[in-house]
């Protein structure tokens, strides 16, 4: 860094420690080479703080066109094949594609060009100098974080155009969340996309919708007051967040976990949960949380929540008015002290018994 950044090289090594997952970079010889050429052409261009996005960008388009007077594929189609791999790792969980799946991509994006020489193909990914092969043939990025941008790039692109199909396979992690908020995914498009759940079933929308409440929460959206009725979320965190004031109605929220959540005056009547989790509730604000009528709560969270501040009436189903019947029974008989309830009695609290009010 000395010989190349001569006095400004103090700056940059700081900037190196600060960056996330450089300074893990910079620790392979070759690529501390490339970090060292980048640093200064980013701040040339821009006179603004340093993002991470900014920094891959550079880093990878510098290599993508560097070779490109030799390459078979153009820039333009490399970048594209990148993010392709990038996305095909990302959404199989592997960290590794065979070379004889990188063809089907290309031909996939290219249908009219004519059949890929592996030859070609092989030559122009070895020029990419963060992607590596090994013995077998196979694939991989140099570093997870490169995949991650990638990724990112790829699912921002086809967000602000709303395309939200690819942001259905796989929950977003923090790193390619945070690369796409560098990178400036629209956040009327992800509203966009969390709206686009409503009313479809969890296995035709699966991580849309929480991959939008993701997004929104990276780039510090404010929550509070907004609408969020009869949409679909699977696996959606809440925690520390500010839920005051929000429209959850008739909404189906699958493995939700709420925690240390301001939930006052929200509405969730009619919901649908499955698997929920409240925790700290000491810490959580539930005044008048509205709950009327929600389902997949046990008896006993319902009636903490109620304790906390909550309001409303657990939703009762039909298979289970038996045993409210009983229920009623019993504690009618307790209360007078007679061993027998009249008809009249019944029907007057029918409604009552199964949960559901008249008129």
């Amino acid at each position: 860094m000395k010989k190349t950044l001569f006095d400004d090289w103090k700056n940059y090594y700081e900037l190196i420690n600060k960056t996330y997952n450089l300074r893990e970079l910079a620790e392979k010889p070759i690529l501390l080479d490339l970090i060292v050429q980048t640093l200064p052409q980013i701040q040339l261009k821009k006179q603004e703080k340093l993002n991470v996005s900014s920094l891959y960008e550079t880093y990878t388009n510098f290599w993508l066109k560097r070779d490109d007077w030799r390459s078979y594929l153009n820039f333009s189609e490399r970048s594209y094949i990148t993010g392709e791999i990038a996305f095909y790792l990302f959404r199989n969980n592997k960290t590794k594609i065979s070379y004889k799946d990188i063809p089907k991509i290309i031909e996939k994006k290219f249908p009219k060009k004519e059949k890929f020489e592996s030859y070609y193909l092989d030559q122009d990914v070895r020029t990419c100098t963060f992607l590596n092969r090994d013995d077998k043939g196979d694939y991989s990025f140099v570093h997870k974080s490169f995949m991650e941008f990638f990724v990112a790039k790829k699912l921002c692109r086809e967000i602000n155009n709303n395309n939200f199909e690819n942001c259905k396979p796989q929950l977003l992690t923090f790193e390619i969340a945070r690369f796409m908020r560098d990178i400036k995914v629209n956040k009327n498009k992800i509203r966009k996309m969390i709206e686009s759940t409503k009313r479809r079933p969890i296995e035709n929308v699966k991580y849309l919708g929480t991959n939008g409440v993701i997004l929104l929460k990276i780039l510090k959206d404010v929550f509070e007051g907004k609408t969020f009725s009869e949409i679909t979320l699977m696996n959606t965190d809440f925690s520390d967040m500010n839920l005051t004031n929000c429209d959850f109605q008739r909404s189906v929220l699958k493995n939700t976990i709420f925690s240390n959540t301001l939930l006052k005056n929200a509405d969730f009547s009619f919901v649908e949960f499955d698997n929920v989790t409240f925790k700290n509730l000491n810490k959580s604000n539930l005044k008048n949380l509205n709950l009327n009528q929600v389902r997949g709560i046990n008896k006993e969270l319902f009636n903490k929540l109620i304790d906390k501040g909550a309001k409303g009436e657990l939703y009762i189903r039909e298979e289970d008015y038996p045993e409210k019947i009983l229920d009623f029974f019993q504690n009618e008989i307790q209360q007078s002290k007679i061993p027998w309830i009249s008809w009249k009695t019944i029907m007057n609290n029918a409604d009552s018994i199964i949960g559901k009010k008249k008129g």
